[in-house]
């Protein structure tokens, strides 16, 4: 009695003050929504690792050691045939040289510039596998076939194994501005495609890697925030209007859902929140809960206003009427998303945490603004029920009635769809993320089935200290390490330092097949990589696969 008497009393207050209500509730949420003016976006996707992270501190510790993992890799497929005609490679090597200008490139590796050694009297020479500013015989072309066909460091990655697609991979160093570096990377790289295939229309390039999946993820959320909230708004707004048949009442369910989301937003951007891929969809749940709460309070005004009680009466017993189970729900609700922060992943932290303020404010603005905007609303008094309440009557007689029936039954039916819970897969796809409409997935689909995997292991295999890479037996652990690696199923490419190794000692041994070992002595080892690295060019050297002490390599293996 002491709450409803206390809830009366408040109501009066609330009607009797409805404008200064009304006016300072949307006054409060528009001041806290500049914040949104303070957002930033990131398609950056190691911010779903907390810093502590054990994976992202050993991934950095691999990128400190060797280089930034943020690459591209870019399938070059010709219409029919294979690429190794002479248009074809100059066009490939045409591309290999263009992307040397793109912005933050740190390396740019393909079959073109891949750097082949041989023997010349009694000088080792290395140069690039297809020679720039040359035309290309039918001999020297079917040399480069061979040379890259036989290339174990480029087959499945490079050069696809039956010589139909080709493949350019492309390293970049991100600065601190990562969102705005990966937008100009991805705007950099898709002009430079649209140039390459109006050039020589039967060529197709398809993109790839970590940059290209920021990109995508970059896309997808502002297409979100762009096109799917907005689409929401209006399909809301006409559901609303059919349902309630009440220009006013959809109005105030709607502004509330609006001043909710806007002012969680805008909490975020005043508290320094980055939006991502995890955190975007934030405003489209405050949206569907706060609805809730509007449509609850509105039905049963309309309820009671169409039932002969004056307009004032409706609302004061809406407000009543609603205030505990929409209190409780609201807690309830804001507990559960705040728990989010307990996640190893800190944008779910960030969704948690604006989803909360987003349901509580809507709780607010629902005993505040929303019988507000009522009182001051000129409503008609609805001369037909809500639509669907007598269906509704209905249903709730028939479940009464037959309650031990309908109990067993729904517990029943509840029993066997659980079961489909054994079903469920955790498998983290990021391809399957997205729809078939991104190019990223297109393309990404196009590598996977004609060039190589998508999936990376990195290893950083340690030697005996300083220069301890040189050691025989390191050497032989490393190659049979690198075997082992091969004969897997779902090993697709392995770059390691052992097969440079067994192509230096051939070819330093008149190039017979024989001689593809690795080499015996510390010494011969260490002489054998001092002269390959002096023969390399300024951007191909071994520092993304060695560490710059010799203590520990580098073996990637794609999958």
């Amino acid at each position: 009695m002491a709450l409803s008497l206390l809830v009366q009393s408040y109501c009066a207050f609330l009607l009797r003050y409805r404008w200064l209500v009304a006016v300072v509730s949307v006054l409060f949420c528009l001041a806290i929504s500049t914040g949104a003016l303070h957002l930033r976006t990131t398609p950056d996707n190691r911010v779903f690792f907390g810093e502590s992270n054990p994976d992202l501190e050993a991934f950095e510790a691999l990128e400190a050691a060797y280089r930034q993992g943020n690459d591209v890799l870019i399938a070059v497929a010709p219409a029919a045939g294979d690429v190794f005609t002479a248009e074809r490679l100059q066009l490939l090597a045409a591309l290999t040289e263009a992307l040397w200008s793109a912005p933050f490139v740190t390396r740019v590796d393909s079959i073109v510039n891949f750097q082949a050694s041989r023997v010349v009297g009694d000088e080792l020479s290395i140069n690039d596998l297809v020679p720039g500013g040359l035309p290309l015989s039918g001999s020297e072309i079917a040399r480069i076939r061979a040379v890259a066909m036989n290339e174990p460091a480029l087959g499945g990655l490079l050069i696809s194994r039956d010589g139909r697609v080709a493949g350019v991979a492309v390293n970049f160093r991100l600065p601190e501005k990562t969102p705005e570096a990966i937008r100009e990377i991805a705007a950099h790289l898709r002009l430079l495609e649209k140039d390459i295939e109006a050039r020589q229309p039967d060529m197709r390039l398809y993109m790839t890697g970590n940059i290209m999946l920021m990109s995508a993820f970059d896309e997808a959320s502002l297409d979100d925030m762009s096109t799917l909230i907005p689409a929401m708004f209006v399909a809301i707004v006409v559901i609303m209007t059919i349902l309630v048949r009440s220009f006013a009442g959809m109005a105030a369910v709607m502004l509330l859902a609006v001043l909710s989301a806007m002012t969680a937003v805008g909490v975020a951007g005043w508290s320094g929140v980055v939006i991502n891929a995890g955190s975007s969809s934030a405003p489209l749940i405050i949206l569907t809960m706060s609805l809730a709460y509007g449509v609850h309070l509105l039905t049963k005004f309309l309820s009671d206003f169409g039932s002969g009680w004056s307009k004032q009466e409706a609302i004061v017993n809406s407000v009543e009427f609603n205030l505990s189970p929409v209190a409780l729900t609201s807690l309830t609700s804001a507990i559960g998303f705040l728990s989010m922060n307990g996640s190893d992943a800190p944008p779910f932290h960030d969704l948690g945490t604006i989803v909360a303020v987003g349901v509580t404010t809507a709780f607010l603005l629902s005993f505040t603004f929303v019988p507000a905007f009522l009182a001051i609303m000129n409503i008609e008094k609805p001369s037909k029920r809500i639509y669907g309440q007598r269906f509704v009557i209905a249903l709730g007689s028939f479940v009464v009635t037959n309650r031990r029936w309908v109990f067993w039954s729904m517990s029943a039916l509840i029993v066997l769809l659980g079961t489909g819970i054994s079903r469920i897969e955790l498998n983290d796809d990021w391809v399957g993320y997205f729809d078939k409409r991104y190019e990223f997935r297109h393309d990404t689909e196009f590598v996977l089935k004609n060039l190589t995997g998508i999936d990376l292991l990195e290893y950083s295999i340690a030697a005996d200290g300083e220069q301890g890479i040189f050691e025989p037996s390191y050497l032989k652990m490393l190659d049979r390490f690198t075997s082992w690696l091969r004969q897997q199923p779902e090993v697709v490419n392995v770059q390691s330092l052992s097969d440079v190794m067994k192509r230096l000692n051939r070819d330093l041994n008149g190039g017979h097949g024989d001689a593809y070992v690795l080499p015996e002595g510390r010494e011969l080892a260490a002489q054998y990589l001092l002269l390959y690295e002096m023969s390399l060019p300024n951007g191909l050297d071994l520092n993304d696969r060695i560490m710059v002490d010799r203590s520990a390599t580098r073996v990637s293996v794609m999958l």
